[in-house]
Parts: structure tokens; C-alpha cells; sequence
């Protein structure tokens, strides 16, 4: 759980909550989900931070059905701030899977991707006329992302996102 300055679920968790308290939960709503297009060539799916949650049910939901991609490239673009952001990689047996961690502050020993996933996604040189992207994380990120995506040929009706906003 990460802590917020001045989060409400973070004031409560870290502040407030004791054992045995009971805390009830709902589940997602939203829909964000996979749609599988045929005529689609490249997944792009992009992440910051702890968006990286729902791409890996979309990843988990593929390979569990590897015939609804098996003509497909996927490729998982996850960006955090430093390397230990970074605490898992995606090992997908049946899927054709590249990934590519992004540090948008990243120290002198890191060889990896630098900056934004927005712009990785761009300097892989992925053609997005044949791309479906969801991307999960900032509302920043998002917004970015469609921008520069739509501007390099994406249809803008194959983009998908779960924005992260705050609750303040």
C-alpha cells in the first residue's frame, strides 16, 4: 500500500486502521478490459506505476487464451520514477511479448528505457494504423499518450484507458 500525503484510503490505512477492523470492498467497475479485433497486429499495453495491475489481468486473460492474439505482437511499456518501481517483469509462455521498463528518473547505472512510456511506445516504432493500445496510470500519461498515439496513426477508437485520479 502506498502512502499518499494527505490520501484519505492513506490516512485511514496508515493512521487509523487496527486488526481486526472490518473493511468492506467493492470490486471494479469500470471497463477496462480486452476487446480482441482480428484485424489488429500490435497490443501496446502502457502503464505507470500501479496501473500495472489491470494490464497484468489483461496479460493473464491472454495467456490463458493465447488464440484470441496468437497473430498478434504485445508489447508491455511500464514506466516508473526509479529501478525498485520496477518489481515485476511479465514471462508469458504463450504470448509474443516484448517488454520494455521505462525509468523517468532513473540513476547513471540503468540501461534501460529513459522517460516517458508514452514516448518509448513511439521510438519502438510500433505501427499504430495496426495497434490496439490500453494504457492504465496517470491521467497525464493518458492524455499524452492518445495525443502522440492518434498523431502517429492510431484510430482513436482502439484506444483504451483507466485513469488513475486522485480521490482529493
Amino acid at each position: 500500500i502506498k502512502k499518499y500525503e494527505g490520501g484519505i484510503m492513506s490516512n485511514y490505512w496508515f493512521s487509523g486502521a487496527k486488526a481486526n477492523d472490518l473493511v468492506r470492498i467493492e470490486g471494479p467497475q469500470g471497463t477496462f478490459f480486452y476487446r480482441a479485433q482480428e484485424e489488429v497486429k500490435h497490443l501496446v499495453l502502457l502503464a505507470t506505476g500501479t496501473g500495472i495491475a489491470p494490464i497484468k489481468a489483461i496479460l493473464e486473460q491472454l495467456n490463458s487464451n493465447p488464440t484470441s492474439c496468437s497473430n498478434k505482437k504485445i508489447w508491455v511499456v511500464w514506466g516508473g520514477r526509479y529501478q525498485e518501481d520496477i518489481f515485476w517483469e511479465p514471462k508469458y509462455e504463450n504470448l509474443n511479448l516484448s517488454f520494455i521498463p521505462v525509468l523517468s528518473r532513473s540513476k547513471e547505472e540503468w540501461s534501460g528505457a529513459r522517460g516517458y512510456v508514452q514516448d518509448a511506445v513511439l521510438r519502438e516504432e510500433i505501427n499504430l494504423k495496426d495497434a490496439q493500445v490500453y494504457a492504465c496510470g496517470s491521467v497525464s500519461m493518458i492524455q499524452d499518450a492518445k495525443k502522440s498515439f492518434v498523431e502517429n496513426q492510431l484510430n482513436k477508437d482502439k484506444f483504451y484507458a483507466d485513469a488513475f485520479v486522485s480521490s482529493n
